[in-house]
């Protein structure tokens, strides 16, 4: 059994993460890079947006030349002796609502030195004294990332900083492009990503098997759970079984759900 809830123990890795200005990147999660499919030749794209004087819809009107969005998935692996390394593991566009895979990204790209193997997440920040875009900062070491961090971080100009960082390690993500970080699990064998914060009933939904990632009583079906735990899987038995599918995930948990079948009449 484990000592603490699992929101506390998500708290004591990750911080709280909506009250967060920066998330380091590690093993278990993967990127997700999502940015606008642009005519080829075309200039940048243009948003046009009416705001209403009641509350209401707002009118949003893209350029002519979004095609569509790009989704670009990156896992992110262990490197020796430390730190991690990014590999592409998907890419899908979607062009008027008809999506297709890709064999690389025609959007924007995460490109990084070979030795960037800390990376940092710092999240967009409006209404502040140092205002900036999302932001993928990377070093060679922890105390390298640290000190590229705070320097863009207090930054009166986050854009102006990040350029001045040595070649490819700080990446200021172009407007109307979004970098999420999300949690890897795996339900019923098959991998599946989760918003960090996330919970076992989320990644139930994200695999398709639950229409919403509300509690599942355990009369609708069998659930399981472990967690890793110094390099092994653990079981995790809850007091109460009604509350497993609000278990907040850390990252590497395998899942097992087997819906109860309805009986025949």
């Amino acid at each position: 059994s484990l000592s603490l809830p699992a929101r506390s123990l998500y708290f004591a890795r990750y911080g709280v993460y909506y009250n967060s200005s920066a998330l380091n990147v590690e093993p278990g999660f993967v990127l997700k890079l999502v940015s606008p499919l642009l005519r080829p030749g075309s200039g940048p794209l243009v948003v046009d947006a009416t705001i209403p004087d009641r509350p209401g819809p707002i009118d949003v009107r893209p350029s002519d030349n979004l095609e569509g969005f790009e989704t670009s998935t990156y896992q992110i692996l262990p490197q020796r002796p430390s730190g991690v390394r990014l590999q592409l593991a998907s890419v899908e566009q979607n062009r008027q609502g008809i999506s297709s895979p890709a064999r690389q990204p025609s959007a924007f790209r995460l490109n990084l030195p070979p030795d960037a193997c800390h990376l940092r997440l710092l999240f967009l920040r409006r209404k502040s004294a140092s205002d900036r875009d999302i932001t993928l900062v990377a070093a060679p070491s922890l105390q390298l990332l640290d000190e590229s961090a705070r320097r863009i971080q207090s930054a009166p100009d986050a854009g102006t900083a990040c350029s001045a960082e040595p070649a490819g390690r700080c990446l200021l993500l172009p407007q109307f492009t979004a970098l999420n970080l999300e949690l890897l699990v795996k339900v019923n064998g098959r991998s599946v990503s989760v918003p960090v914060g996330g919970t076992v009933g989320h990644a139930i939904a994200s695999a398709g098997l639950a229409a919403t990632p509300h509690r599942l009583n355990p009369e609708s079906g069998s659930l399981h759970v472990r967690r890793p735990w110094h390099g092994k899987a653990i079981p995790i038995h809850p007091d109460d079984p009604t509350r497993l599918s609000g278990l907040v995930l850390l990252g590497g948990e395998e899942i097992l759900w087997t819906p109860r079948l309805p009986q025949p009449q």
